[in-house]
């Protein structure tokens, strides 16, 4: 049997890289929770929120961005048009598909999350100051194309 160069992980060294990638997933999740919360918003609202802040768009493309049912964002849509955060506006591309605008709440609510956004970005790097986050995001993409490539087995 061929010995493995020693780039290749072991499977022991892959679940605990893929332990630490899913913790660290976590923690970012949460850090979306608070600087959602700095708007008054739930994580899907401000993401949603988010996703209009440069142009109107339709609940089909927002889903179609996020690669997530389209129902689920038709919820969240909803939920900022009746929170007065987000409006429906004709699509002059399709009668029935509506556009889904920012109103000046919601714009609001983008400019505090964008600054608590930006408080927390600046913290983050203080203490990242001796890790090489650029090495780090090359290495991680490198895995990420990895293992998209790679899917499980089918099952019979």
């Amino acid at each position: 049997m061929a010995e493995e160069p020693d780039q290749v992980p072991t499977a022991a060294e892959l679940l605990d890289f893929m332990r630490v990638v899913a913790g660290l997933n976590r923690s970012l999740l949460a850090v979306g929770e608070e600087i959602a919360a700095a708007a008054d918003l739930s994580h899907a609202r401000s993401v949603c929120l988010q996703e209009i802040a440069d142009e109107p768009r339709t609940v089909a493309s927002i889903a179609a961005r996020l690669d997530t049912a389209r129902q689920s964002v038709q919820r969240v849509a909803d939920l900022l048009v009746a929170g007065g955060m987000a409006r429906y506006a004709e699509n002059p591309r399709h009668r029935r598909a509506k556009l889904l605008t920012v109103t000046p709440a919601g714009r609001a609510a983008l400019d505090r999350m964008s600054e608590a956004h930006h408080r927390w970005v600046l913290a983050a790097a203080d203490n990242l100051a001796t890790a090489d986050v650029g090495d780090l995001s090359g290495r991680l993409r490198a895995v990420q194309e990895a293992v998209s490539g790679t899917r499980p087995a089918a099952r019979s």
